[in-house]
């Protein structure tokens, strides 16, 4: 569920570069709780993953704290938001022909190559 990394010394492992500078896993997939949340982490991590998909997980977790009601509030007004959502989509357009756009220019030049 989560995971966390630090940098440090290869041959000496106690002798952390810094304890500023660490990376967290959060794997949502493994997260299947519903209620009885042991940590505002498992919190969040479910509310990432239920949020408009299962409206009574969501019940739960934003009866436990307000600040999940106006994370849920932001969320349903960035969906309904046609503007944004559109902004979204083009976004994501935008990544994905990037990707492909660079597949398409290599065979293009070995298409101009071969002729």
């Amino acid at each position: 569920m989560h995971t966390c990394f630090m940098l440090l010394e290869k041959t000496n492992p106690e002798f952390a570069l810094t304890r500023h500078c660490m990376l967290h896993f959060l794997e949502l997939p493994k997260i299947n709780k519903k209620n009885n949340f042991a940590s505002n982490l498992e919190r969040w991590l479910t509310f990432l993953k239920a949020e408009g998909q299962e409206e009574e997980t969501m019940k739960v977790i934003m009866d436990d704290d307000a600040i999940f009601v106006k994370a849920h509030e932001e969320y349903t007004s960035f969906t309904r938001n046609d503007r944004m959502r559109e902004i979204y989509e083009a976004r994501e357009k935008a990544l994905k022909d990037a990707g492909s756009g660079m597949a398409k220019s290599s065979g293009e030049s070995r298409a101009l190559n071969k002729a």
